[in-house]
C-alpha cells in the first residue's frame, strides 16, 4: 500500500513536472530551433508516431497475466511468460525494422517537393535514430511492464521524473551552443534507452526474475492475443476519436483552425493526464482482487474511492480553467487561439465524466471483460465521424467539439455506465451519489471565482499565476470541510507532509 501511496504522489509530481517543462521549455525548443526546424522534428516523429500502435496492447497484457500469476503462485508459469513477450517483442522489432527500411528508401521521393537537400539529409538521420530507438524499445518494454506488475512504483515513477528533468537540462545548453534537432533526437533516444536498461537491471538484480524460453501452452498464447487484440482496438479507436476533428477540419476549413482545434486537444489531453495518471497504478492490485470471493464489492469500493481522488483533482483543474483559461490560451499560445478555450470547455465536462471511470476500463482488463467497451466505442467513433463532418458544417470547430462531447457522453457514460452496473456488478448508483456530495463545493467556489476575478482581474501573467495560486488553496481548503472522506484528508497530509509544508 505504501507503494500505491509513493506511486499516485509521485504520479502527480510526474504529472506537473511534465506540464511545466512543456509550458517552459518548449518556447526555448522553438526560438532556437525555429520554425522550419521543428516542423521537420515534428513530420518524422509523426512518421514514426504511427509504428507505435504496433505495440498491440501487449503492455498492459504484460502486466494483468504477470499480476495474475504471481498472486497465483504460479512462479514457472511467470517466467515462461516474460521469455514469450520477449520473443514476440523481438518479432515485432524485425517488423518494424523491415518496415523501418522500406520507408526509409521512399523518404527522398516523400519529402523532396518541400525540402531542400540539407533539410532532407537532417530528417533521414532523425528517421534512423528513432526507428533504432523503436526496434530496442519492444522487446526492453517488457521490463517497465515487470516492475509495474511488481508495484514498484516508486522506481518507476522517479525514473520518469529523473527522465523529465533531463531532457530539458541537456538539451537547452546544446541548443544555446548551436545545435538543432539532430541533437533532440539523439538525446531523446539515449534517455529513452537508457530508461529502459534501468528497469531492465531493476528487474534483474532486485525484482531477482529469471527469464525462460520454454514452449507456452497454446490456449494461453490465443487467450493473450485475444486479449490484447480489445485493448489495441480500444487504443486504435480512442485515437481515431481524438484526431477525428483535425481530420475533417482540415478538409473543410483549413490549416488556420486547424491549428486552433489542435491547441483545444492538447489542453484537453493534458487535462485526462491527470486521472489516468493515477489509475494506471491500480491494475496490478485489480488483477490480484479477481480470485478473492467478494471481488465484486471491492472492486465498487476501488471505483469509487479511486474515481473521488480523481474527481477532487479535475473538478479543481475545470472549475480553475473556466474562471482563468482564457487568459492562460492569450498569455501561452496568443489571442489568435482564444476559440481554443470555447473548444476545451466543451469537451472538458464529458471527459471529466469519463475520466473519473478509467479505473472501471482497468477492472475489465483484470476481468478479461473489455470486448464489449471495445466494440462499442467502434461503433461510437464511427458516429462521431459521421456527427463531426454535418455539424462542422454548420458550426466549423465547435461543430466536432460538440459531435466529441455528445459521442463521450452516449458511449463512456451512458452505455458504459448501464454495463458497468449489470454485467460488472460496480455500485455505480453510490458512484454518482458521492460525485454529487460535491455540490457545496462547487456553489462555493462559483462564488468564489466571480469574486476573485473582480478583484485580481488575470490580464497579466503575474495576476493569472496569483489567481490561480490563490483559487487553488481556497478550493483545497473547503475540499477539505466540505468533501474529502478521512481517507482523502490523510493522503493529502501526506503529500503537505512530503512537500515540506
Amino acid at each position: 500500500m505504501n507503494q500505491i501511496k509513493s506511486g499516485i504522489i509521485l504520479s502527480y509530481a510526474s504529472l506537473a513536472l511534465n506540464n511545466i517543462v512543456a509550458i517552459v521549455y518548449t518556447p526555448v525548443l522553438l526560438r532556437y530551433l525555429g520554425q522550419s526546424e521543428y516542423g521537420l522534428y515534428s513530420l518524422i516523429t509523426s512518421i514514426i508516431a504511427y509504428l507505435t500502435i504496433l505495440d498491440l496492447g501487449l503492455g498492459n497484457t504484460i502486466v494483468r497475466y504477470s499480476a495474475l500469476y504471481k498472486s497465483e503462485g504460479k512462479i514457472t508459469k511467470l517466467y515462461d511468460l516474460f521469455g514469450l513477450f520477449i520473443k514476440i517483442y523481438l518479432g515485432i522489432s524485425c517488423f518494424v525494422a523491415i518496415i523501418g527500411v522500406g520507408l526509409y528508401t521512399q523518404l527522398d521521393d516523400y519529402l523532396i517537393k518541400s525540402m531542400n537537400t540539407s533539410e532532407i539529409e537532417r530528417a533521414k538521420t532523425m528517421y534512423l535514430f528513432l526507428i533504432g530507438n523503436l526496434i530496442f524499445t519492444f522487446p526492453l518494454s517488457v521490463f517497465s511492464s515487470i516492475v509495474t506488475a511488481y508495484q514498484r512504483f516508486v522506481f518507476a515513477k522517479a525514473l520518469n521524473i529523473i527522465r523529465i528533468v533531463l531532457q530539458p537540462l541537456i538539451m537547452t545548453p546544446l541548443l544555446i551552443w548551436g545545435y538543432k534537432a539532430v541533437a533532440l533526437v539523439v538525446v531523446i533516444t539515449a534517455l529513452n534507452l537508457g530508461t529502459l536498461i534501468a528497469n531492465m537491471l531493476y528487474s534483474f538484480i532486485k525484482l531477482k526474475i529469471r527469464v525462460s524460453w520454454n514452449k507456452t501452452d497454446p490456449g494461453i498464447i490465443r487467450e493473450i492475443f485475444i486479449f490484447s487484440f480489445y485493448i489495441f482496438l480500444g487504443v486504435a479507436v480512442d485515437k481515431m476519436n481524438w484526431s477525428t476533428g483535425q481530420i475533417i477540419l482540415g478538409l473543410t476549413a483549413g490549416p488556420s483552425t486547424v491549428a486552433v482545434y489542435a491547441v483545444a486537444i492538447q489542453i484537453l489531453l493534458c487535462f485526462f493526464g491527470f486521472a489516468s495518471s493515477i489509475s494506471g497504478i491500480f491494475l496490478p492490485k485489480i488483477t490480484e482482487m479477481i480470485n478473492k470471493p467478494n471481488s465484486s464489492e471491492l472492486f465498487s469500493q476501488l471505483f469509487i474511492k479511486i474515481g473521488r481522488l480523481q474527481y477532487i483533482l479535475l473538478l479543481l483543474v475545470l472549475m480553475g480553467f473556466y474562471f482563468f483559461g482564457k487568459s492562460f490560451i492569450l498569455f501561452w499560445a496568443g489571442k489568435d487561439y482564444s476559440n481554443a478555450y470555447g473548444l476545451s470547455l466543451i469537451v472538458m465536462i464529458p471527459l471529466m465524466l469519463t475520466a473519473i471511470q478509467h479505473t472501471g476500463v482497468l477492472i475489465l482488463q483484470a476481468m478479461n471483460r473489455q470486448k464489449f467497451r471495445s466494440i462499442v466505442y467502434f461503433f461510437i467513433a464511427i458516429f462521431n465521424i459521421f456527427l463531426s463532418w454535418a455539424l462542422s458544417s454548420q458550426f466549423g470547430e465547435y461543430g466536432c467539439a460538440i459531435s466529441f462531447a455528445i459521442c463521450m457522453l452516449i458511449g463512456n457514460i451512458l452505455i458504459m455506465n448501464l454495463y458497468f452496473e449489470r454485467k460488472i456488478r460496480l455500485d455505480i448508483t453510490l458512484f454518482w451519489k458521492e460525485i454529487f456530495k460535491s455540490v457545496y463545493l462547487i456553489i462555493s467556489m462559483v462564488a468564489f471565482g466571480y469574486t476573485l476575478i473582480h478583484v485580481i482581474n488575470p490580464n497579466s501573467i503575474i495576476k493569472l499565476c496569483g489567481d490561480i495560486i490563490i483559487f487553488s488553496t481556497i478550493f483545497t481548503i473547503l475540499s477539505y470541510y466540505l468533501y474529502m472522506n478521512t481517507y482523502e484528508r490523510h493522503l493529502l497530509f501526506n503529500i503537505l507532509k512530503k512537500l515540506g509544508l
